[in-house]
């Protein structure tokens, strides 16, 4: 059977260069991520169709079968692999080179999508610099892989004559347990839900459903079964315009759902729906004489088809291990993301269509080039994570300022008492959030901030004015606002903390990775309104991907807080300077030592223009506004080190979340601004 379309192959482009584009940063596909649903409804086709061929003939073999995908996605996959492991050597600190070890081993196991989702987290690093990411979408396919050959000999063996029908039954319950799980998923646990097969396989079935129905049903599955033959252009009992409409109304829902989903969209439930519905609307009606099979058909996209699959491989560590260097800009990236289609060419022209060729490449040959390079990468992945990254390459001062890549945030932040991670409710803030349960701070000398507070000036309209000590400071927020309390703890006498991971502080804003949010930020009102704090204070990492569409919304905040506690002062608190990757890793690669003082800050400019946007919208609610920049930095450099208990500690431990020392040196320039005339 000749399951070849050249419209297919044009769908596969379709698929790809979206997710390329979403990778480099191009804000008008950001649902660019879609195309990875695309991808598996046309492998749940293509697959099922040539399983179920081997069935019907009665030479369906396991063997045959897994030979087949060893040689589809092995080779191309090793030499990505291959040329990895001495970029990551060079390039990547100790712990970040232990990480891609793992992954790299999870990798060729076909495990990586549950390695990347038990490492998941709002303070794991973060997804753009993860060279082997994008694995997580074959360790899903294998796996369903697995499963599926499986499942279609025992309903072959069982069905006898009636086969297919039954098989379009069990797949039909599979599909809506799955789909049912993934719409649940996506709003209690998302990110499982993004990983797991559990809640991805409907995507497959959907795929594997349009192979399994009668040929003759439609024009394009018509010309699937029957050698690529056509009859009447793709006409079905005449009804032409139904097919045209069909395959154009399946490219529309894709196109639909690159511009108009986004990073919080709840995935992969009903809203993948119209991807994964519009792939098989295109699989079934785009027949070669439909308007939208010529358009797939046109050459320069069925080339990118052809060569999409090496071209995802290559896209991600390319774009990665750039950025784990420095900022990438719009520019470069698509600058990279050329590269990889031309990488990908030659990995198609020079491995893929080799290792296919069973006579160019016999199984011996195949099995024992697959055997050696994957006990070599194996290998290379556990002597890495043995040897600590290979950690003894740097220096004392190096290996202490590389520690931070592990800073134990969890107690300095409060995690899960008074900063709720994204699986916990609101009703699990600790009694002592609010002041007068905490212990008191051991230790601190708290004569220096008495002296500014006693000032108790207007101190740009929100001085905490006399009997300063006795009143009450609130922070509500998210982990900037977490990583900043715990300096302010040691600087005021009564601060209640109230934040949580990922969840920015604006109400009737559906944060999807957060899904207690609403009802975090709703209860965290009701603790205002309750306490009637002197001063609250509003913080978010506004510059950042989750925040930065939400800026304008500050005044909705602000007016909220008003309306519970009017006798509340409000303070919205700028975004802190941040670096990429990370202020350890800055200060590595440009040699810099905690004996320095100030580093080089390429986002200031940016940081900045967010700011202005933030300010605007407090002040158009009548609240105050602070600049951490404004206070850490001058035109081009911001303080990179800081100082608690007499231990010195960069400002920041990742890319902007502030070390103890680091929250101490910016709550000491909040607390004397609050206080000082």
């Amino acid at each position: 059977m000749n399951l070849y379309r050249r419209e297919i192959d044009g769908l596969r482009a379709v698929a790809v260069l979206p997710v390329l584009l979403f990778h480099a940063g191009l804000s008008s596909f950001q649902g660019g991520f879609v195309g990875v649903d695309v991808f598996f409804v046309i492998s749940g086709y293509l697959i099922t169709a040539i399983i179920v061929d081997d069935l019907e003939r009665g030479r369906f073999s396991l063997g045959q079968f897994y030979e087949r995908r060893a040689r589809r996605i092995l080779p191309a996959l090793f030499a990505v692999l291959l040329a990895c492991v001495p970029a990551a050597a060079i390039w990547l600190l100790p712990g970040d080179f232990v990480a891609f070890a793992r992954s790299l081993v999870a990798t060729l196991v076909f495990g990586s999508n549950i390695l990347f989702w038990r490492e998941s987290g709002y303070f794991d690093t973060a997804a753009e610099v993860k060279p082997l990411l994008h694995t997580w979408s074959l360790a899903v396919e294998e796996q369903y892989y697995v499963l599926f050959p499986l499942l279609m000999i025992v309903v072959w063996r069982l069905g006898r004559g009636r086969a297919r029908p039954i098989a379009l039954a069990v797949l039909a319950a599979i599909f809506v347990a799955s789909l049912a799980l993934a719409q649940w998923g996506s709003q209690a646990a998302p990110v499982a839900a993004f990983y797991l097969l559990p809640t991805r396989a409907w995507e497959l079935l959907v795929g594997a459903s349009l192979a399994l129905l009668p040929a003759a049903w439609l024009p394009a599955l018509g010309a699937a079964g029957s050698g690529g033959r056509v009859s009447g252009g793709g006409r079905v009992g005449g009804r032409r315009w139904l097919t045209e409409a069909g395959a154009l109304a399946g490219l529309a829902a894709i196109a639909w759902s690159i511009f108009a989903l986004d990073a919080h969209s709840r995935f992969p439930g009903l809203a993948a729906l119209p991807p994964v519905l519009g792939a098989a609307l295109v699989i079934a009606c785009a027949g070669p004489g439909t308007l939208a099979g010529r358009v797939l058909g046109w050459p320069p996209l069925v080339g990118l088809g052809l060569v999409s699959y090496s071209t995802y491989l290559w896209h991600q560590p390319l774009l990665a291990f750039a950025r784990q260097r420095a900022d990438l800009p719009l520019d470069k990236a698509l600058v990279l993301v050329a590269l990889a289609i031309v990488l990908g060419a030659l990995s198609w022209r020079f491995i893929e269509r080799p290792f296919r060729n069973r006579r160019a490449m016999p199984l011996r040959a195949v099995t024992t080039w697959g055997l050696a390079t994957a006990s070599l990468l194996g290998a290379s992945g556990l002597a890495i994570v043995m040897a600590n990254g290979f950690n003894a390459r740097l220096d004392a001062d190096q290996r202490a300022l590389a520690a931070f890549r592990d800073y134990d945030h969890a107690a300095v932040y409060r995690s899960r008492e008074c900063f709720l991670a994204d699986d916990q409710a609101a009703t699990a803030f600790a009694a002592d959030c609010e002041p007068g349960s905490a212990p008191p701070q051991v230790g601190v000398d708290m004569a220096p901030v008495d002296r500014a507070l006693a000032l108790s000036g207007a101190g740009a309209g929100v001085g905490l004015g006399p009997g300063a000590a006795d009143q009450l400071v609130l922070v509500w927020g998210d982990s900037h606002a977490a990583a900043l309390s715990s300096g302010l703890r040691r600087t005021l006498p009564r601060l209640a903390q109230f934040t949580a991971s990922g969840c920015g502080p604006i109400p009737a804003i559906d944060f999807r990775s957060v899904p207690h949010c609403q009802a975090i930020n709703d209860a965290v009102l009701d603790r205002i309104a309750a306490l009637a704090p002197a001063i609250v204070l509003i913080d978010a990492n506004w510059y950042g991907p989750m925040m930065r569409n939400w800026v304008d919304r500050v005044e909705a905040s602000v007016r909220a807080v008003r309306a519970r506690s009017p006798g509340s002062r409000v303070v919205v608190i700028g975004t802190v300077p941040q670096w990429t990757p990370s202020l350890p890793e800055v200060m590595l690669r440009q040699r810099v030592t905690l004996a320095d003082e100030r580093i080089e800050t390429p986002k200031l400019a940016e940081i900045r223009a967010s700011d202005r946007l933030v300010r605007a919208s407090a002040e158009a609610a009548g609240a105050a506004f602070w600049s951490p920049v404004s206070a850490l930095c001058d035109e081009r450099r911001c303080a990179a080190v800081a100082e608690v208990d007499g231990q010195r500690q960069p400002l920041a431990w990742d890319y902007g979340h502030l070390t103890e020392a680091g929250a101490l040196k910016v709550a000491r320039a909040l607390v004397a601004w609050l206080g000082v005339d």
